[in-house]
């Protein structure tokens, strides 16, 4: 799911939590935005300050999580869930929720994976691995999370 640039994007999750604090109605896509945003209390406070937090530049090198972009990657998860993109995936995820007994857990674990995979893409100048993607998900999901996976 794209909203468009960094400002369209968060003023998106910034007018979903302030129509929940005012008790007005959320369209269903909201109210998908707004269940992810409830299960991260601890970004709340970004979206109680928008005058504070609207430009601020998250660093990873300062240990920094951009809450917006995480929210995004959330959504985007389940996008590819809902529409089975890659093909596939909607098994993947029943595996996860199987393994993890966790919505939010199997989310993050699939996470992690997407994330590493984007990073190697960005670092090698390369076209997203949708095959490697769908194969270490798959193989996380078979695997303890310590386990050596095997071929």
């Amino acid at each position: 799911m794209l909203f468009g640039d960094r400002e369209d994007t968060r003023a998106v999750f910034y007018a979903v939590w302030n129509k929940h604090e005012n008790n007005e109605p959320l369209e269903p896509m909201e109210q998908s935005i707004l269940a992810i945003i409830e299960a991260h209390p601890e970004y709340h406070a970004y979206l109680n300050n928008p005058e504070k937090f609207q430009d601020k530049e998250f660093s990873a090198e300062q240990g920094e999580t951009n809450p917006f972009m995480h929210f995004g990657i959330h959504l985007a998860i389940a996008d590819q869930v809902r529409l089975d993109n890659p093909k596939g995936m909607k098994k993947i995820y029943q595996d996860y929720l199987k393994k993890f007994n966790d919505s939010h857990t199997a989310d993050h674990k699939i996470m992690e994976v997407l994330i590493g995979h984007l990073w190697d893409m960005m670092q090698t100048n390369t076209a997203f691995d949708e095959a490697s993607y769908m194969q270490t998900l798959k193989q996380m999901a078979i695997y303890p999370p310590h386990s050596k996976m095997r071929d």
